[in-house]
């Protein structure tokens, strides 16, 4: 072979790949397409080289059987002349044309007759199926090639030995350190026992009955799939984490098991290197004792991994259960401290006091131990010894070789395997091909097993692909199967028809989506930032490591130039996308990136003594403790009798309110449908008129459709809960037909506008509803508690939270207490309909549940849940005396009770009783409060120290709650609330929440690069000074505030809360403009037009007064303001607003419900942007004067305005005017 490669001359012999000797002579294989070429133009040169050979291009051939050929035929004499191969051909030709490469008749069975040819493979379509040969019509039928099983006769496995590029084994022993001839040499009694390099079993590795040969079935090969899983230490650095992950996914590799991880500083956070390929589990939900173990998944969507205990938590062991349709395995990553180091030995210790259980299982990581039983050369490590007695116990066996050295020259990385995983075939060895960058060597762990599929999830839509003609296409053809229905529905029509109605139209969308819109179908990838550079040295370490010429220097300068080249990628693919950033979102996507914390799955969840580990266990606790309520037996009976009386309104719908709720909301995350509101809105030109009649028949009828009630859960950790062992752990969010959710939306606006109007709710009862925010329940608060200073008074503050809120609520008690309030009959049907009968799946992960009953609660995530929570406990704010009620504020669930009189005791003592009131209210209407998160915050103006508890009486005992210290605070509706109202707490709560959004922000651009600077500007705004002014409105009271009698100014010694707050601001603006640290303060204010703190806080109580302005007259704030006193009272809030106030029209935004029709002899024809104070105010001072008693004696009405916009609104008003006279 060499001397062929001489005699070409160099770019022959570079085209040429390889040579190998075959029966027909030679086979030369080329690199490439190119190199063929070339070859071919050289055939000649070939040919005089190789003498007296031809050279020639493979060709494939297609192998036919002619069979029951005829062997012999009767000549025009009588006499049988017997048929040859030759003549065969002679006439096959002669009949068809071709000229087949070979025609032979077969020798399996002569007496058949059959008849074999070869055609290239460029012909097959000119065969026929049948030919004529000597008088009878013989078929023609393709033979397809039966392929043949190689094994390979270096590394043994069962594929073409000619491409095999892996390191030789033994046959015998399956070690790769020498031949096979060590085992005939006269010391053969040292020499390894035989060991299958495929199975494992004690064979060579040539033996007949390995159970992981491949076999043919239906002439196709079919191999025994094969999961692959590496244990790696990567001595806590980034660049040794990043590369094993994207090493492992490009070798698909099933599992990557991590000792000593890469954690970032901020433990908090949870955050370890990721990959897209992979899902992360870790062993502790506590990081702030960092994790020495990880364990990676890959996303493989036949593949279901569970978290499992395995002895006490540990943050040096992780068991890990996976399972598909046939088999389950335990794959236990651990990492055993060595000596002197913090923990020492207590992964090992937890791990020999568990039992192995009966199911395949591995044991994988770093043992820090030696012993001669895996390395020759070393002396027992001091817990060695115990832990093989332990190992044995267990019937576990080592898998990797002896004498691999896996960390030098020792091996102190080891995988075990129990009697039930070594019968399905595993084998380990130290991965040659995965070099890794740190100073341990990863183990590859091969086991024989096969991971069927598993049915997979329906996946979303993929919206680019969104072909929106061919949606409008579509849906015209389903329209006419909707307008079918639609016609034929009678006045009243029954549940059943508006069911069908409500599915017919969510099919149509849903038929029109999958012609027009593909579906994401998740495809493994790595990181986006490993290119072809960081692919190219890798291969070049590897051929460093695989090198026996190779010296340790060597390979470590290869390591040094991946690390080099793996940080050069990374940092120039994320420079280059902060680069490319054009859209205000994305810069927002990217500040988060500062504040981004790890995502784990859910932990197993306690129940008792019970643990929940398996997916479909968690699910269904969850579903029981969350959302089947065990007390449904304290409802009462549903009442659904028509109400003679209703004192509340409820017009019919109109038009325009059907498109607002369908069409006008965002897009959020769609139910089981995937049918989104832009979708919603696109297909609104063909189905609106069909939705309105649903929607209008819904309501007249009250019933909310049955596909309706189908939700999609998704359980969402609550923020701050560190033990995630317990369901109340988590918030179970509906995900909710967005059909559906209009329906809700509409009547949600209508029902929280007529509880305003029609004084259902209680002034101080704050939550969904509209015009009443948090910061103006905080702002009422803070007046109530300075007003009780200035006569004299201490106040104190209690807050109560109801438990599980929306999930407690009992169908029968929610519709009684509608009934009681004087909704019509049609809405407390329809809200009977939309709380009875509802189902739910619960998602975890990429695992959806079974379908599950829910009795009880109202679903979060559904636009009327919050409202109808509200009327349920609206009786809570007339409990108790009138103080008592004056008193209590609440917003959603979060309840807060203030009390003031001349000393904290007695504050202490008021509280005590208000809150038995509550609990015993709460004991007959089925709702507890969760005193557990129950708040003490007392406020006083002077040095007074005493700080007194509140004992509360509940059924389980006696519950003390304790203030915080006078220097403490205590935090509801998101500002926190001190002793003496400074608020200092509050703002060092918000800077320090605003200095991770500096640092994200700082982190996009600098002097160099980055991204543009309007868009920074934009996301400082946004995003840091909305978190510097949050509750502005309710606590800023400016730097001085006016003295008793208009005795001049006093400050508010608010400097030190303003030089914190603008030092964040300063930060950012220097973040957001290419500047250096030291220019000056006001050309960063200049050139990012945004102002210092306090005159951003004042616009903020500026914009507050003109909010005021368009309050109604029930609102806490607007009572608090034009409220007479009988003493001087001098608050921020009336310091802020009250002087401006005076001088400005009032407008009361409850005149005009929102859905009713434009009258055009109404101020809405006038003035259609109602909003406007001076077209209101023009208008009623135009009919006060047609009102007043000189009108009749009046000939010119004259109206002054300085606006003329209004004036042009108030021509053509005559006919108005004089029917306003008259």
């Amino acid at each position: 072979m060499d001397i062929l490669r001489k005699h070409l001359d160099k770019t022959c012999s570079a085209a040429i790949k390889e040579i190998q000797q075959v029966p027909s002579g030679l086979a030369i294989w080329p690199k490439d397409g190119p190199g063929l070429q070339l070859l071919t133009e050289h055939r000649e040169l070939l040919e005089r080289l190789i003498q007296g050979a031809t050279a020639e291009v493979e060709q494939k051939w297609a192998i036919y059987a002619l069979p029951n050929a005829p062997q012999q035929y009767t000549s025009y004499d009588g006499t049988q002349v017997p048929v040859t191969e030759q003549m065969a051909l002679d006439e096959f030709k002669l009949q068809t044309g071709l000229s087949p490469l070979r025609f032979y008749r077969s020798n399996k069975n002569p007496l058949s007759g059959t008849l074999v040819m070869a055609v290239p493979e460029t012909q097959v379509q000119t065969v026929p199926k049948r030919v004529y040969l000597f008088g009878e019509n013989i078929p023609i039928k393709h033979k397809p090639l039966r392929p043949r099983i190689e094994q390979c006769t270096q590394c043994w496995d069962y594929h073409n030995p000619r491409t095999c590029t892996r390191i030789p084994r033994c046959r015998i022993c399956s070690q790769k350190d020498h031949s096979e001839e060590l085992h005939s040499h006269h010391n053969h009694k040292k020499s390894p026992e035989p060991n299958c390099a495929n199975c494992c079993g004690p064979f060579p590795a040539d033996h007949s009955n390995c159970p992981t040969k491949p076999t043919i079935q239906q002439g196709v090969i079919q191999r025994l799939s094969r999961s692959q899983f590496i244990a790696l230490n990567v001595g806590r650095n980034w660049e040794a984490h990043e590369t094993a992950l994207q090493l492992a996914f490009e070798s698909d590799c099933h599992a990557v098991l991590i000792q000593e991880p890469w954690i970032f500083t901020d433990r908090s956070r949870r955050i370890s290197k990721h990959h897209p390929s992979f899902h992360q589990l870790a062993p502790i939900e506590d990081w702030s004792n960092r994790p020495r173990v990880l364990t990676y998944i890959q996303k493989h969507p036949h593949l279901k991994a569970e978290l499992v205990p395995f002895g006490p938590t540990s943050r040096d062991i992780l068991a890990v259960r996976i399972n598909t349709p046939q088999k389950t395995a335990l794959l236990v990553n651990i990492y055993n401290a060595p000596r002197n180091a913090v923990d020492e030995g207590q992964g090992l210790e937890s791990l020999m006091t568990q039992t192995i259980p009966s199911l395949p299982c591995l044991i994988a990581g770093d043992f820090n131990l030696r012993h001669p039983n895996w390395q020759s050369s070393a002396q027992p490590s001091l817990r060695a010894e115990p832990f093989l007695a332990w190992a044995e116990s267990q019937d576990l066996t080592l898998t990797l070789p002896p004498d691999s050295p896996t960390r030098g020259q020792n091996m102190i990385d080891l995988s075990w395997a129990n009697s039930a995983l070594l019968s399905l075939g595993i084998s380990s060895e130290v991965a040659a091909d995965l070099p890794p960058l740190a100073d341990h060597e990863p183990i590859l762990t091969t086991i024989q097993w096969s991971i069927n599929n598993l049915p997979r999830d329906t996946p979303p839509f993929r919206w680019s692909t969104h072909n929106d003609k061919l949606f409008q296409e579509t849906l015209q053809g389903e329209k006419r199967h909707v307008d079918g229905i639609t016609s034929t529905l009678p006045p009243c029509p029954s549940p059943s028809q508006l069911d069908e109605l409500a599915l017919s139209i969510t099919q149509a969308i849903s038929t029109s989506l999958e012609a027009s819109t593909k579906r994401v179908y998740p495809r493994p990838c790595g990181h986006k930032w490993w290119n072809q550079d960081c692919s190219s040295v890798v291969r070049t370490l590897r051929r460093t490591v695989r090198d026996p010429m190779s010296t340790p220097e060597g390979i470590e300068d290869a390591k040094r130039t991946l690390r080099r080249v793996v940080r050069h990628s990374k940092r120039q693919f994320w420079r280059s996308k902060v680069d490319e950033f054009e859209e205000p979102k994305d810069v927002f996507n990217a500040v988060k990136w500062n504040r981004t914390e790890g995502t784990l799955p859910i932990s197993p969840l306690k129940e008792g003594d019970r643990l929940h580990t398996s997916t479909d266990d968690k699910a269904s606790y969850l579903v029981r403790a969350l959302l089947q309520k065990t007390s449904c037996s304290e409802d009462v009976e549903l009442n659904l009798e028509p109400i003679s009386n209703p004192t509340l309104p409820f017009p019919a719908i109109t038009e325009k309110e059907i498109y607002t709720a369908v069409a006008k909301p965002k897009n959020s995350t769609p139910g089981k449908d995937g049918i989104t509101t832009s979708i919603l809105r696109k297909a609104w030109p063909a189905l609106g008129p069909a939705i309105s009649t649903l929607y209008r028949h819904c309501l007249e009828q009250g019933w909310h459709p049955t596909p309706f009630r189908d939700a999609s859960l998704v359980a969402i950790p609550k923020p701050g809960k560190r033990d995630r062992s317990s369901p109340r752990a988590y918030r179970l969010i509906a995900l909710l037909s967005v059909l559906g959710k209009g329906l809700e939306r509409l009547i949600a606006r209508r029902m929280a506008w007529i509880a305003i109007k029609c004084k259902v709710l209680h002034p101080q009862q704050f939550g969904a509803l509209p015009l009443r925010s948090a910061t103006d329940l905080a702002a009422a608060l803070i007046h109530d508690v300075e007003e009780a200073w200035s006569r004299g008074l201490k106040a104190s503050m209690l807050t109560l939270d109801v438990q599980g809120a929306f999930d407690a609520i009992l169908s029968g008690r929610l519709i009684r207490r509608l009934r009681e309030q004087g909704w019509p009959t049609n809405v407390v049907q329809w809200v009977a309909s939309f709380t009875q009968g509802r189902t739910a799946s619960l998602r975890l992960g990429n695992h959806t549940s079974q379908t599950y009953q829910v009795p009880a609660g109202l679903p979060q995530g559904s636009p009327i849940s919050p409202i109808l929570f509200m009327l349920f406990i609206e009786p809570i704010f007339k409990q108790g005396s009138v103080c008592a009620r004056r008193g209590r504020f609440g917003y959603a669930d979060d309840i807060c009770q203030l009390v003031a009189s001349p000393s904290l005791e007695k504050n202490c003592t008021v509280l005590q009783h208000c809150t038995e009131e509550l609990r015993q209210w709460g004991a007959r209407e089925g709702l507890t409060f969760d005193f557990n998160k129950t708040e003490l915050q007392h406020f006083t103006r002077g040095t007074n120290h005493s700080n007194p508890t509140c004992s509360i009486h509940t059924s389980q005992g006696s519950h003390t709650v304790t203030p915080p210290p006078p220097g403490g605070a205590t935090r509801w509706l998101g500002i926190w609330f001190d002793r003496r109202l400074s608020f200092s707490k509050h703002c060092r709560t918000l800077v320090a929440k605003a200095k991770q959004t500096t640092a994200g922000v700082r982190s996009l651009a600098n002097t160099v690069r980055g991204t543009k600077a309007h868009l920074l500007r934009q996301a400082t705004v946004a995003c840091v000074i909305s978190v510097l002014c949050y509750g502005a409105e309710a606590w800023w009271p400016g730097r001085n505030r006016p003295r008793p009698r208009n005795q001049g100014s006093v400050s508010n010694r608010v400097d030190s809360s303003l030089s914190c707050l603008d030092r964040v601001l300063r930060d950012a603006l220097r973040g957001t403009l290419p500047v250096y640290r030291t220019t000056p303060i006001p050309a960063l204010h200049r050139e990012t037009a945004i102002p210092p703190m306090e005159i951003i806080l004042d616009q903020k109580r500026a914009s507050a007064r003109l909010r005021v302005a368009r309050l109604d007259n029930r609102h806490p704030v607007h009572r608090r303001l034009f409220r007479t006193r009988p003493f001087p009272v001098n608050t921020r809030l009336i310091h802020n607003h009250l002087p401006w106030l005076q001088g400005v029209e009032q407008t009361d935004p409850l005149v005009y419900p929102p859905w009713q029709t434009e009258n055009p002899k109404t101020i809405q024809n006038i003035c259609p942007t109602r909003d406007r104070a001076e077209a209101t105010a023009a208008y009623e001072g135009l009919k006060a004067a047609c009102d007043s008693a000189q009108a009749p004696y009046t000939q010119n009405l004259y109206v002054l305005l300085d606006n003329q916009e209004v004036a042009q609104q108030l021509q053509g008003v005559t006919v108005l005017v004089h029917d306003l006279c008259t």
